[in-house]
């Protein structure tokens, strides 16, 4: 099992760096696929189904992680906002949404490169040391 939850942990890292990437080379497009995610009926109920997968594929990889305690924390706070989207609801989560897309440009950006050395630290702590 933990073998298997540190795969899907490498893979939601490598995902998450290759969309941060993306992001950076390509901003408008990354924002406005994500906006149409949102708008699907689908939308939601992915982003809570994500979260979950990887709270619970951290929780499980933790042990074997080359951060376990690390690895724990980050696996309770993806349970918890796997939890928190539906609390806060569609209409806020666009809202918010329409927020990120008025910040500066360079903020944007700066953001992508947090998730894209967040996404390479996944893939990194995930392998066995």
């Amino acid at each position: 099992m933990t073998a298997t939850a540190q795969g899907i942990v490498v893979v939601f890292g490598f995902a998450v760096a290759l969309v941060c990437l993306w992001g950076l080379v390509a901003t408008a497009a990354l924002l406005a696929a994500v906006r149409g995610v949102l708008d699907k009926v689908w939308g939601m109920p992915f982003a809570i189904a994500a979260r979950a997968l990887l709270g619970v594929a951290l929780l499980f990889a933790a042990s074997a992680s080359r951060f376990p305690v690390l690895f724990n924390g980050l696996g309770v706070l993806a349970l918890i906002a796997a939890v928190a989207i539906p609390v806060i609801g569609r209409p806020r989560m666009v809202a918010l949404l329409d927020w990120f897309y008025r910040c500066p440009r360079f903020v944007i950006r700066l953001w992508l490169v947090c998730g894209l050395l967040f996404g390479v630290f996944m893939v990194y702590g995930a392998t066995s040391p």
